[in-house]
């Protein structure tokens, strides 16, 4: 399976014309093997310029397969306006791409499909792509194309946003960041992030998003066909780029709180959270990596902290334990007298948060101290009435 993702940036080319000739979008849609519905991921999705791409997601702009999204082959039959010949197709794939297979253009003397590009379909990086083929001049005019999908041997709905044809490579028109490699992995109790690009076109930078439930990706979300929506997605750092470059360059990014903010009452459980980058062109267009998930676990037995502090009435104690621990919590005057015990038992691993209330007690300095399987820490916190 191919490794590459592609990061590419949405220009200015929508209406550009060249020595060669223009760029001709979808006029309308001839035939279809299925569609969503007749309105929203419909095949008449595809007509005119892209409308979705270049953000990513299940989006109701591009058109959708009916059905489980992956249970037959699948096919579209696109008309274009003012028959040239042809050397050039960009197919704008907005959803779970790597289907397409074979494409085909119809020679109007003979009235047969003729085939100019066939491939092997595969589960593509989760980005929005623009999928460029290149071919020798067709010798006859072209204006109407066939595009075959091999749904079955890609995941999920496989969605289109547009396609263009033109006389020349339009792959020249496309200029990408080319990720080689993206992935999260634990250092200590962070999330280490890092990402590889072999070249750079442009880039201002990535910006590090993070989500603690997500189905569709941080720049979009549609109406769901049967699948629960995306939830907010924020900004947790950025990283420059190195603007316009053909080297291979390395990025980091450590998340130090990786841990989700679910709870049960004594602290959180294993549940993922989500990573994606945003990179940026330095004229502000952006585009989306794939989504990665990361389950968060402790490697050590660490007190957080307690917030907030200074607090009134209550406060929520965090700790991390890396194992089953008899865990003991306790809370002290500043003269050592005990206030409360707030745990005498026995915790799973996790993300553990304890709340505490003050109601009733005087304002001042109090101290807190969290034991597990022999080891005891203790820290401040002050109460402000």
């Amino acid at each position: 399976m191919k490794n590459k993702i592609l990061f590419l940036a949405l220009f200015s080319f929508f209406s550009f014309s060249s020595a060669f000739g223009e760029i001709r979008w979808v006029n309308s849609v001839s035939g279809f093997s299925s569609q969503w519905s007749h309105t929203t991921w419909s095949a008449n999705q595809v007509i005119g310029e892209p409308n979705t791409y270049p953000a990513y997601g299940d989006i109701t702009t591009s058109w959708a397969s009916a059905g489980g999204g992956d249970i037959q082959r699948e096919w579209l039959n696109l008309v274009y306006l003012n028959p040239e010949p042809i050397s050039s197709i960009a197919i704008y794939e907005t959803y779970h791409p790597g289907a397409i297979d074979t494409i085909y253009v119809k020679n109007p003397g003979t009235g047969q499909w003729e085939m100019v590009w066939s491939g092997t379909s595969y589960d593509a990086p989760q980005v929005s792509r623009c999928f460029v083929v290149d071919f020798p001049l067709t010798t006859f005019p072209v204006s109407e194309i066939r595009i075959a999908i091999n749904s079955p041997e890609v995941t999920s709905w496989n969605e289109i946003d547009a396609v263009a044809i033109a006389d020349f490579s339009l792959e020249s028109y496309s200029l990408p960041v080319e990720l080689s490699s993206f992935t999260v992995s634990a250092s200590g109790n962070t999330a280490l992030l890092k990402w590889e690009t072999t070249s750079e076109t442009n880039n201002a930078g990535f910006e590090i998003l993070k989500s603690e439930d997500v189905t569709l990706s941080a720049n979009e979300v549609s109406v769901s066909k049967g699948r629960s929506q995306k939830s907010g997605w924020k900004t947790i750092g950025f990283v420059n780029g190195k603007g316009t470059t053909t080297e291979k360059q390395t990025y980091s990014f450590s998340d130090p709180s990786p841990f989700t903010t679910r709870s049960s009452g004594t602290g959180s459980d294993f549940s993922p959270v989500f990573y994606q980058l945003k990179q940026i062109d330095t004229d502000g267009k952006t585009s989306l990596s794939q989504i990665l998930s990361f389950i968060a676990t402790p490697v050590s037995f660490e007190v957080v902290g307690n917030y907030p502090n200074p607090f009134n009435p209550s406060t929520v104690i965090k700790f991390n334990l890396p194992e089953v621990s008899t865990v003991v919590v306790k809370v002290h005057n500043i003269i050592g007298q005990e206030i409360a015990v707030l745990v005498n038992g026995k915790m799973d691993a996790g993300v553990k948060e304890i709340r505490f209330n003050a109601k009733g007690l005087s304002s001042g300095l109090y101290f807190y101290s969290v034991s597990a399987n022999g080891t005891t820490f203790t820290r401040s916190m002050t109460l402000l009435k």
